[in-house]
């Protein structure tokens, strides 16, 4: 009898513990990470607008790397510059998002070759597809292939089109956002599904 008592006595001791004053975690919750802007690949800023010749000379910040393709970014306030390289022999694609966003509602831009000749396509995301953008908004662009290389280098507004269904309205200095990035890499056919994709949160410096 005496032992039962004491066992009692010890369960309601351990209980009273637990029951402190903080509501308990429970065990899948995790605190929220801790955001490091230089742990970011980063849009650098410049003063005047790059010349977009196909070089990535002038860009302020080391280039950022996905799924074999390097890129250069940069804004001056008004605009962005995107410069990117890679060995594909097919289109070579860039698009905006909000932090987190995948393919649906993303600014998109997307060079190939029409025979020798380069163009540029506005895209918007439209759910794991995309399709033209009513506005064309890319102010200058190259595409070009040198030796099994593509490169795609355009300027765009920091402000976006509105009514296209795009998630974002612009890209702001000091703000967060995700780039997606995407090749096919043996098509120029820019409606052909692409060889390989991924996404990087970036910061676009003020």
């Amino acid at each position: 009898m005496r032992l039962r008592i004491i066992t009692l006595l010890m369960l309601a001791l351990v209980l009273l513990a637990a029951c402190g004053d903080s509501p308990p975690v429970a065990n899948d919750e995790e605190p929220p990470p801790i955001v490091n802007d230089e742990d970011f690949p980063a849009m650098g800023r410049v003063e005047v607008s790059l010349p977009i010749d196909g070089s990535h000379e002038g860009y302020p910040e080391r280039p950022a790397e996905a799924i074999g393709v390097q890129i250069h970014m940069a804004h001056d306030g008004d605009s962005l510059h995107v410069h990117l390289r890679a060995d594909i022999d097919g289109w070579l694609a860039v698009g905006f998002n909000a932090r987190g966003g995948g393919m649906d509602g993303a600014n998109m831009v997307i060079g190939y070759l029409d025979g020798d000749e380069p163009f540029v396509r506005d895209d918007v995301g439209r759910g794991r597809t995309h399709a033209e953008a009513a506005t064309k908004a890319v102010e200058d662009f190259t595409f070009l292939r040198e030796d099994g290389v593509r490169i795609l280098e355009f300027s765009y507004p920091l402000n976006f089109p509105e009514d296209d269904g795009y998630r974002l309205a612009s890209l702001e200095p000091g703000e967060m956002y995700t780039l997606l990035v995407a090749y096919n890499a043996g098509s120029d056919d820019a409606n052909r599904m692409h060889s390989r994709f991924d996404s990087f949160d970036f910061v676009v410096v003020p």
